[in-house]
């Protein structure tokens, strides 16, 4: 899950408005000292992170990094591994949100000239050249039975999705609905699945490249990405922290 940090008790490494990927499954496999954890605080249940500075029987000491403005367990004591909610697994900048919405467009396009062209030389019935990149071999990958679905080329499908999804994403700009937003993502999703097999056909299957394919695959699974981080950052998804000393 998705938190944005507030304060600056975890600065410099975790910033004011960054955003950190929690994880719930990295606990079951215990902590060790130097994790960053999110936990709740024992007083009022916000929840807070911490770097987990000693580990016990009796619980878990945490700090904060920047000890002049941090409340940790100098102040609330140990924390109970049933208060430890998971562990930072990746952290993003703090603008990463304005990132995302600035690679959506850009990808959209991307995806819809590459996808584009190859629904074009399938048309034209001209070969694809890709050649000069070793392992490529993109005739192999678009002549073969994996190319089409029920006749039609996935050049083509791949040209509507991109399409779609630029089209979307421009109403969106313009009117701010959420439900666009999560039906973007939804659609993002599919094609990162779509992407993903597709690569594993060409990787195991045909043991051919299409520079054109992986290019798509590329754009697909970014797409998915920015749109699952901005999805995740509309969320009330906050880290409570407590800037100064109680």
């Amino acid at each position: 899950m998705f938190y944005r940090v507030t304060g600056q008790s975890m600065e410099p490494e975790y910033k004011n408005g960054s955003v950190v990927l929690i994880s719930k499954n990295v606990v079951k496999y215990g902590l060790k000292r130097g994790d960053v954890i999110m936990a709740f605080d024992p007083r009022d249940g916000r929840r807070i992170l911490k770097r987990v500075a000693e580990i016990s029987a009796r619980g878990i000491f945490l700090r904060g990094d920047n000890f002049s403005e941090s409340t940790d367990s100098k102040t609330f004591g140990l924390v109970q591994k049933e208060n430890i909610i998971g562990k930072v697994i990746m952290r993003f900048p703090k603008r990463v949100k304005a990132w995302s919405e600035k690679a959506v467009p850009v990808l959209a396009i991307v995806g819809l000239v590459d996808a584009a062209y190859l629904t074009f030389k399938h048309f034209e019935g001209g070969e694809v050249e890709c050649g000069v990149i070793p392992g490529a071999n993109c005739n192999v990958v678009l002549g073969s039975m994996y190319s089409e679905i029920f006749g039609i080329p996935l050049a083509l499908l791949g040209t509507l999705y991109y399409l779609t999804v630029f089209s979307l994403w421009i109403t969106y700009v313009k009117n701010k609905e959420g439900i666009l937003l999560r039906l973007l993502l939804g659609i993002t999703s599919i094609g990162f699945l779509t992407s993903l097999y597709l690569v594993y056909i060409q990787a195991f299957v045909l043991n051919a490249y299409c520079v054109f394919c992986m290019t798509s695959a590329l754009a697909s699974t970014f797409l998915f990405v920015s749109l699952l981080i901005m999805t995740f950052s509309k969320k009330r998804n906050i880290i409570s922290e407590l800037d100064k000393h109680e």
